[in-house]
């Protein structure tokens, strides 16, 4: 398990190959003016270069591929991040190299919702029972909010921003707000 199993075959190969060759070599009188002790060492040294050389070879490639899979997976995560945080055309605008990325809207309607009385109900709950209920809510005020085309905008603890008519246009924006505003009540 030590060494990889492309390089355990080459290493067999090599060998029966190196030792086929000073066989043949010194049982049919092939290089008659070397000795074949002198020739057996000198196959024998270019053989083990050569299973050092195919294992330092094959160990980079697969280091090379370990490396190219790690960034792939890295890569997979940052996008997820982008769109937690950034609707999905911003995000394809970011990765394709724009910067500064401001559009001009003329109509939008946003929406702020404001969980009344949550902080107080909070105060005499545990930390985890908190978080959990305001993902449970807000979790189904996303799916509100997909289903009326609807952009989340950001979450601030018990407060839910969102807004319509961006990041694209739309003539119906103040009608979906207006029913994820009904669906939230």
């Amino acid at each position: 398990a030590f060494l990889p199993y492309n390089f355990h075959l080459k290493f067999v190969v090599g060998l029966v190959y190196s030792l086929s060759f000073i066989y043949v070599v010194t049982t049919k009188g092939f290089f008659s003016s070397t000795p074949p002790l002198i020739l057996a060492r000198q196959v024998m040294f270019f053989y083990i270069v050569h299973a050092v050389l195919a294992f330092a070879v094959e160990h980079f490639i697969r280091k090379q591929g370990a490396l190219a899979m790690a960034l792939d997976e890295e890569s997979e995560k940052v996008d997820e991040l982008l769109l937690n945080i950034l609707p999905a055309s911003i995000a394809s605008r970011l990765k394709a190299g724009e910067e500064n990325i401001f559009d001009k809207a003329d109509n939008v309607t946003i929406i702020f919702a404001d969980l009344v009385g949550f902080t107080e109900m909070a105060a005499k709950m545990s930390p985890a029972k908190v978080v959990k209920i305001l993902n449970d809510i807000f979790s189904r005020f996303d799916l509100s909010a997909e289903m009326y085309g609807v952009e989340k905008i950001k979450t601030m603890g018990d407060n839910y921003f969102a807004a319509s008519g961006i990041p694209e246009p739309c003539d119906d924006h103040a009608e979906r707000i207006a029913n994820l505003a009904l669906e939230f009540s």
